[in-house]
């Protein structure tokens, strides 16, 4: 078991705790034996009792008594001890064991006694009550809870009752399934289950029940409704009665407003501007005394109508106001006021920025829009004014061009406003000349110019293909920033972006298409709305907001919005991560986390117009579509067996298969959703020896008139199964009871009507383009591969949910969805909106970027090999079945399996930097699959893979998650370490390529665990481990030279370590490191660690600080020396050929073990490599040697695995673009 699953680990202290407990128990009854000298013995405990699924077999019926006894079992009540011959195994005499294996449904009742060794007293029958789960769903009945209810009662208890062990949900909506609802019922003995509803205490409702069966995981088909009422008398009891107590006509012109209220209660009164919003969903506050009288003052914006809406919140009662109150205030509008433009407007020569001035005839105050003709009040850019006569506002003209900007102003005194915007236009002539420097490198020494030799010390280390820098490839879009709010102008639609909330609202022609968007989400069975935006940002295209999603439950959220200046769509890229500033626990594993679980995020976005009803889904890797319509697969797998795996088909289809345990526990079962008469057939390709086939599958088909069992030869192309009668709760269950090592497999089920119509059943797979649904598109980015996940569309709402089932948050782990919503479809198609979305950039590297990380090789023999690349990761990818929420970007290193009823699997954590292998393949290729898919390993990183901010001690935040095992829907139970701190070189690439900020911050905090192990810990680093060190010295660098501020994260003293304040210089921290390191080979000759497989990150760091010119001239000559003397002393000790001419590498020098050098081999040629450039010829020679058997040696199959091929996509790049062309 592993001990990083912290819910496995409870249940074994739990189990602990028991045995104890039972002990102290027995310890206490002996006690008391003398006095009870003929007494029968005391049973203290039972287990075994139960409700188990259909097929389980070994149930353990375990007695505990309180002194030495023994027990038998009986298959009937009444019988003498003496009379039964089946013995219970015991310990110590006290605790005792018999193993037991019904057969079929129903209940099953075992009997059993025991006798007191001593007194020979035996006690009366002990019964065990097993019940095996059919195939039935729990039949649902009605307790208590309907009412009607007196008004005013919010707070309603609901009772229901199964039939069978259960567990049950509900919604406000019907026609759901199970798996798809929210609010589960608590229940003590899993028979009657209960939940308190909260109402508006007036308004009757319905709710909408569905159980799942505990024994054989079967869920209604149909809803049980449970509809509250309430009595009609007392209408509106407890509810604010508001009067009016100011004007809302006046006849002069106004500054502003003041709207007063009264209440006939003391109340609390909220306001809004948009929309009869409810009382939670308003956020302006009146001003109130005394609860009774309620004041709020209103602009009126140089006159007009205006209409707000009120809604109150009684103190006693805490009931609102049932329908917002609508007050329109009416004041006169003015004639305007004369604008004069004092300044000039067309310039003959380039300019970075002009003023423009204007004069007005009166006092006023003067507002700009760049956007269009907007009436003053609905602009929010305000000119400069010391007199209220002379206005200067200062306008970019970003090189140069034609640009209408519109005026407007507002008279002070008379407080009437401008009626027609004044357009003004401003002409500048573009220039190359403006800003242009001719040798920028000149004025900077750690600048490359266009001269300057590279760091690296060669000169295609910056790529000379790449070597423009990231332009998006949407075009600048028309961004406007006011104090309230962004406006975005695009040529189909207008945008704006709230600063208030986290708000979008689209409008077409000026008419609103979305009118807001909200987030929620679940923790630890609590409803959570998110919260205000902290900050604020934007570019050419795009807008970030970032803020707390609940402070109180530190939740933090980044949300990036991208637009397209010639297309009405958005891309959210939507972030929700645990933030904690203050090193709460020392690791995963500490109490916290366990009691930290998250459910049901959703994103919601709400229309004018009502949408038709559509409810997507994926369930899992390959059961997609609409619930109830849409075929269904569901996999079932028993206790102690490997997870299901799948197979691509050249002709689109998906083989599932499964090695069976013959038990019947591991099956796959069919909805077709489909009614009437038909023929069935199963289609696949035929299985061949070594896997038995005849007689080995059993087929159930379940129809209108009952259930029949087929046996099927899967090795055969297909298997007729007969013709049956379907509705919508037929299914078909395949599944193995034959010869040990069957396989159970399913590509097709094929369905014939009476009239010859087909269609068939196969794996399904949601793409991106999700919906379309009334003029409306919906895109989410690897939609199917982030299951479990759900698109629903229903009256005025577009509804994102997932991580639907509850699941541990651990220190900074997060959840990305990449969401695109076309608010167009008649103009612009949603497909071409997911194809943006999985667009790549132009690739380039950055000034910054060191050779040794990546450079593009033209040499032959590499391209020949990495050009493999999309057909190895694909397919790893679909065999492992690398995907879900939490999985989708890494890869499985070995098989999964099952234990204590979860899949358990066994993840890479992106070893060895496979997000930075990808990235650099696209690079190489110009496959857009490998760009997606580098995508995903990089918000893998972001999400799942770094311990972000400061959740742990400071030795473990920032760091990231090892590989190993962990549970499906845990993956993070790992620890946080720095040996995996490789992920800064794909985050900062990623950002450097996309403009994305949130992934450079996020290196910024695996470098900051790097520098402070550098800073607290160096003696460590140095004498203990070759893997965080060789990426502390990488981190360093590139802390160096991206963040010139210095450290960021982890400034806070850890108890018996030294403080890395703030600030910290990544150039001292390198230097200091640097300096440790070289003194340590001078005094010992070796470099650090005892595993040379990995010293060549170490060489390669030293290399990158070397070229960078980050270290002092004496310390570069030494660190110089000290490469010579290591590489010489891996070349003579740690590398060697064998007879057959392959290489192996020293693994462990502690005990003397070996490798095969074909993996970590792509790990050492650059080394090679650049002290063939650096230091002598023969390395160069050597690195040349070395790639050449690398290639052979890849040809075959047996290093095609992902880990494998992280090192051939990523590591060796450099060391092949100096290869001789082979």
């Amino acid at each position: 078991m592993n001990r990083c699953d912290t819910r496995v680990r409870k249940k074994e202290d739990n189990r602990m705790k028991s045995t104890y407990s039972a002990m102290l128990i027995g310890g206490m009854a002996l006690a008391g034996l003398h006095a009870q000298a003929l007494a029968e013995p005391e049973i203290t405990s039972t287990e075994g009792s139960g409700t188990y699924p259909i097929g389980t077999q070994d149930i353990a019926l375990i007695i505990r008594t309180a002194t030495p006894a023994e027990c038998r079992l009986a298959s009937s009540p009444g019988h003498p001890f003496g009379a039964l011959y089946l013995d219970f195994a015991n310990e110590g005499n006290q605790v005792h064991q018999y193993q037991v294996s019904p057969y079929g449904p129903g209940e099953h009742r075992y009997y059993a006694k025991c006798r007191d060794l001593e007194t020979q007293a035996e006690t009366d029958d002990i019964v065990f009550n097993i019940t095996l789960g059919d195939e039935s769903p729990p039949q649902i009945s009605y307790v208590s809870g309907l009412g009607p209810h007196a008004r005013g009662t919010e707070a309603v208890a609901l009772t229901i009752a199964t039939d069978v062990n259960a567990q049950c949900r509900f919604s406000l909506n019907g026609g759901i399934p199970y798996t798809q609802l929210t609010e589960d019922f608590s229940s003590d003995d899993q028979r009657e289950h209960r939940y308190t509803v909260t109402t508006d205490g007036r308004s009757d409702q319905t709710y909408y029940a569905r159980c799942v069966s505990l024994a054989n995981d079967i869920a209604n088909d149909t809803d049980t409704p449970l509809p509250v009422t309430y009595s009609a008398d007392d209408p509106g009891a407890g509810e604010p009665q508001i009067t009016l107590q100011s004007q809302l006509y006046y006849e002069e012109p106004q500054d502003s407003v003041t709207l007063m209220l009264g209440t006939q209660a003391p109340a609390d009164c909220r306001i809004s501007y948009s929309g009869a919003y409810p009382y939670d969903a308003m956020y302006l506050a009146f001003s109130s005394t005394d609860g009774y009288t309620h004041t709020h003052e209103l602009s009126t914006y140089g006159g007009g109508e205006q209409t707000v809406y009120v809604s109150c919140l009684d103190w006693e009662t805490q009931q609102s106001t049932a329908d917002p109150l609508a007050f329109t205030i009416v004041t006169p509008t003015g004639t305007g006021n004369a604008i004069e433009v004092l300044s000039e407007t067309d310039f003959n020569a380039p300019q970075e920025s002009v003023v423009l001035t204007l004069g007005t005839s009166t006092p006023a105050d003067c507002r700009i829009s760049y956007s269009g003709a907007y009436p003053y009040g609905a602009m929010y850019t305000d000119f400069t004014s010391t007199d209220g006569y002379t206005h200067t506002h200062e306008i970019n003209t970003y090189g140069g061009g034609e640009y209408t900007v519109y005026v407007a102003c507002l008279d002070r005194h008379t407080q009437t406003a401008t009626t027609d915007p004044l357009p003004i236009t401003i002409t500048v002539p573009t220039g190359s000349d403006v800003g242009d420097d001719p040798d920028p490198g000149d004025d900077n020494p750690t600048d490359p110019g266009n001269d300057d030799p590279q760091p690296g010390g060669v000169e295609y280390m910056q790529n000379t293909e790449y070597e423009t820098p990231y332009t998006d490839t949407a075009a600048a879009v028309a961004i406007t920033e006011s104090p309230s709010h962004f406006l975005i102008k695009t040529d189909n639609m207008d945008f704006e972006v709230d600063k208030h909330r986290l708000n979008l609202v689209a409008l077409k022609s000026g008419e609103r298409i979305v009118r807001s968007m909200a987030s929620s989400l679940k923790l630890n069975d609590e409803a959570i709305r998110i919260g205000k935006p902290e900050s604020f940002s934007h570019g050419d295209n795009w807008v970030e907001v970032r803020g707390w999603y609940s402070a109180a439950d530190n939740l933090w959220y980044v949300a990036r919005f991208r637009f397209w200046p010639d297309q009405p769509f958005v891309h959210l890229a939507f972030s929700l991560t645990d933030r904690h500033d203050d090193h709460p626990t020392e690791a995963h594993w500490d109490g916290r986390w366990e009691q930290r679980e998250i459910e049901n995020f959703r994103l919601f976005f709400r229309t004018e117009t009502s949408l038709d009803y559509h409810n997507v889904g994926q369930l899992n890797a390959f059961s997609g579509g609409e619930y109830r319509i849409d075929p269904k697969i569901v996999e079932r797998t028993a206790e102690g067996e490997t997870h299901w795996r799948q197979e691509a088909r050249a002709d689109g289809t998906v083989q599932l298969f499964h090695w069976a345990d013959n038990s019947g526990g591991t099956y796959l079962r069919i909805r077709p959703y489909q009614s009437g008469t038909f023929s069935l057939s199963l289609k696949q390709r035929p299985l061949a020896s070594p896997y038995p086939a005849a007689n080995a599958v059993e087929v159930i088909v379940k129809h209108v008139n009952g259930r029949d069992k087929i046996t099927v030869d899967q090795g055969l192309a297909e298997n007729a199964l007969g013709s049956f009668i379907l509705d919508e709760k037929s299914f078909v269950r395949i599944s193995a009871k034959g010869e040990e090592g069957d396989r159970i497999v399913f590509e097709t089920l094929e369905l014939t009507r009476e009239n010859g119509e087909k269609s068939v059943v196969q794996a399904s797979r949601v793409p991106d383009h999700v919906l379309d649904t009334n003029g409306m598109g919906v895109v989410v980015k690897d939609f199917w591969k982030k299951f479990p996940i759900s698109l629903t569309s229903k009256n005025r709402n577009i509804v994102l949910t997932g991580i639907k089932d509850p699941v541990q948050l651990a220190g900074g782990a997060g959840y990305t969805v990449d969401v695109g919503l076309n608010f167009d479809t008649d103009t612009a198609a949603s497909q071409t909106l997911a194809d943006l979305m999985n667009a790549p950039p132009a690739p380039s590297f950055p000034e910054w970027w060191h050779a040794l990380d990546g450079v593009e090789s033209h040499n032959t023999a590499y391209r020949n090999l990495i050009n493999k690349s999309h057909a190895i990761i694909n397919t790893n990818d679909a065999v492992s079945g690398n995907y879900g929420w939490m999985n989708w970007g890494d890869y499985q290193i070995s098989g999964s399996y099952f234990t204590d009823g979860e899949p358990t699997e066994n993840w890479g954590a992106l070893q060895y930097d496979l997000g930075h292998g990808l990235l650099m393949a696209w690079m190489h290729t110009g496959d857009d699959y490998l760009w997606n898919r580098a995508r995903a390993s990089v918000r893998s990183s972001m999400d799942v893979q770094i311990a972000k901010f400061e959740p742990y001690l400071q030795k473990s935040s920032g760091a990231g998650l090892r590989k190993g095992e962990c549970t499906v829907n845990f993956h993070w139970c790992q620890e946080n370490i720095p040996e995996f701190n490789y992920h800064t070189r794909s985050l900062l690439l990623y950002a450097h390529l996309t403009g994305e900020q949130w992934p450079k911050d996020i290196a910024q905090m695996v470098i900051d665990n790097s520098a402070y192990f550098a800073h607290t810990r160096t003696d460590w680093l140095i004498n203990d481990g070759s893997r965080p060190l060789g990426w502390a010295l990488r981190n360093l660098y590139y802390g160096a030279r991206l963040f010139p501020e210095g450290t960021h994260y982890s400034e806070s003293q850890e108890y018996g370590y030294a403080q890395m304040p703030a600030g910290m210089s990544y150039t001292t921290l390198l230097n200091n490191l640097v300096e440790t390191l070289v003194a340590h080979v001078e005094r010992t000759g070796l470099l650090p660690g005892d595993q040379p497989v990995w010293q060549g990150q170490i060489l390669e760091g030293l290399m990158i600080a070397i070229d960078g010119e980050l270290l002092s001239e004496e310390l570069q000559d030494r660190a110089l020396k000290v490469i010579a003397i290591s590489l010489a002393y891996f070349d003579d000790n740690y590398l060697r050929q064998r007879d057959n001419g392959d290489f192996e590498m020293a693994y462990d020098t502690s005990s003397n073990d070996w490798a095969d050098a074909a993996t970590y081999g792509w790990f050492w040629v650059n080394s090679y490599a650049w002290a063939g450039q650096h230091i002598d010829d023969e390395y160069g020679e050597r690195a040349n040697e070395l790639l050449s058997w690398l290639y052979r040696t890849y040809q075959h199959d047996d290093y095609h695995t992902t880990r494998a091929w992280s090192g051939v996509m990523g590591f060796p790049s450099y060391a092949t673009s100096l290869q001789t062309a082979e």
